[in-house]
């Protein structure tokens, strides 16, 4: 069975709220400005996997879902730990690593697997499935994270056999998106980092 998460509504937050600044990287370190608040890094895909699972759309339509299973690493100088953003304890860093998954993934299926391949987020959203603290080898002041997170794709008609080709090309467009900053940029604006700041999506 798929287990599906429920959105939460997230709070309108006063427009006097300090920002703060979320930066993403990947394999080569980006240049960045530090505003009010905290940051949050995250670094490079480690892995990705899946695991196919056959069902129903609807009456007529038999597809199969493949669940391409992301690992990335994240830090952050506000003190967040494992348990602070899987409870989402004053903070809504998961809704929005979830959100700009949903859209990274949809961009890139758009882009080379249409017809073939989509994600059906009302029924099977991406989601976090761990947050795992990761303390050896973290940078003094910051606080380390693994995060692990299933994308599950819907494999239209008979193209289930392309599951590895659109695991592949995930994997490449996370990678991408961290690099390029377009991950960071479709991270909603609103999301809570910390209690009292919201996220930037801007760069220098």
């Amino acid at each position: 069975p798929t287990v599906t998460r429920q959105r939460r509504r997230r709070p309108l937050l006063p427009t006097s709220v300090p920002v703060a600044t979320i930066v993403i990287v990947a394999f080569v370190a980006m240049a960045i400005s530090p505003c009010f608040g905290a940051n949050i890094v995250i670094g490079s895909m480690l892995r990705a996997s899946t695991l196919s699972k056959g069902l129903k759309l609807d009456n007529d339509v038999s597809s199969t879902e493949q669940d391409v299973i992301i690992t990335y690493d994240i830090s952050n100088d506000c003190g967040l730990d494992a348990a602070a953003i899987m409870d989402e304890n004053e903070n809504t860093v998961m809704q929005g690593l979830i959100a700009a998954a949903e859209t990274i993934a949809t961009q890139i299926l758009d882009a080379s697997f249409s017809g073939v391949a989509h994600l059906n987020t009302d029924e099977h959203p991406v989601v976090i499935d761990r947050v795992l603290d990761m303390p050896a080898n973290c940078a003094e002041g910051m606080t380390c994270l693994l995060v692990i997170s299933t994308i599950p794709v819907m494999m239209e008609g008979d193209s289930g056999d392309q599951y590895q080709a659109v695991r592949k090309a995930i994997m490449n467009g996370m990678q991408t998106s961290f690099k390029d900053g377009s991950f960071l940029n479709a991270i909603p604006e609103d999301t809570v980092v910390c209690p009292g700041t919201v996220s930037s999506s801007t760069m220098s």
